[in-house]
């Protein structure tokens, strides 16, 4: 998440509720960005298990 979009996100918080306490808006914030990275896609697991046969020599 670009700092961009983490400033229009707060603001969008802050927006919805006025009175929010700023340690609040914060952790909204952090859930957002772990709900993003979980969004996106994970690598072939067979895939990275053969990386770290080739990167370790246990081939």
């Amino acid at each position: 998440m670009t700092p961009d979009q983490k400033i229009k996100l707060l603001h969008d918080i802050c927006d919805r509720n006025p009175h929010t306490r700023l340690n609040n808006a914060l952790w909204l914030l952090r859930k957002a960005e772990k709900a993003e990275e979980l969004r996106r896609p994970s690598p072939d697991p067979r895939g990275v298990v053969a990386m770290l046969r080739k990167l370790t020599g246990r081939a």
